[in-house]
């Protein structure tokens, strides 16, 4: 299994780069995953308003979710009107907000967006049962995608051991059938 070479840290600074790093492999997985997104509306922000400088105070705002989607762009509304583009930066990744001018305190920022779910298509399509005739079925069997077909032969399975899957009554026609199996003594898979 190839994975990343990552050490640790020695006491230092943390540089960009090592952020961008772990990004990147971050970006790989999702990818991999298939990951989807969900939506959010009306989503209230909370203002970072801990800082010791009180100029300071009320410009950051953070959602509770992040991985937000920056197409289609997020509307920031402050007290339920939009807010022009130009009063703030967003950090659509992180959820974050940073306007440019102080919040008044009282102002209720909330903001519409989508954003990455905890749901993975690959997943979903691994525990699902895969109907071979399916257009889906074309993807799956191409190189280095990651649900594979088995040649019929012998097999070893759930409380089954050595039954022909080509002969077995049980099995529907045309269907991946996956099942779990307690490998309980030493076995050459």
């Amino acid at each position: 299994m190839a994975k990343t070479p990552y050490k640790d840290l020695e006491s230092q600074d943390i540089l960009s780069a090592h952020v961008s790093g772990l990004q990147h492999d971050m970006n790989k997985l999702q990818e991999f995953l298939n990951v989807q997104i969900s939506n959010e509306f009306g989503h209230a922000l909370i203002p970072v308003n801990d800082q010791n400088d009180p100029s300071l105070r009320y410009k950051i705002y953070e959602g509770s979710i992040r991985n937000w989607m920056d197409s289609p762009e997020p509307i920031i509304y402050r007290n339920g009107s939009v807010v022009n583009k130009g009063e703030y930066k967003l950090q659509a990744p992180y959820g974050v907000i940073i306007f440019i001018e102080q919040q008044n305190s009282n102002d209720t920022i909330t903001a519409d967006f989508d954003y990455i779910n905890n749901s993975s298509k690959t997943i979903n399509d691994m525990n699902n049962t895969i109907d071979i005739n399916s257009s889906s079925i074309t993807q799956l069997m191409k190189p280095n995608n990651y649900a594979y077909l088995h040649v019929a032969g012998y097999y070893r399975t759930n409380n089954i051991i050595n039954t022909n899957i080509e002969t077995s009554g049980a099995l529907d026609t045309n269907i991946m059938v996956l099942s779990m199996f307690v490998v309980a003594e030493t076995t050459t898979l």
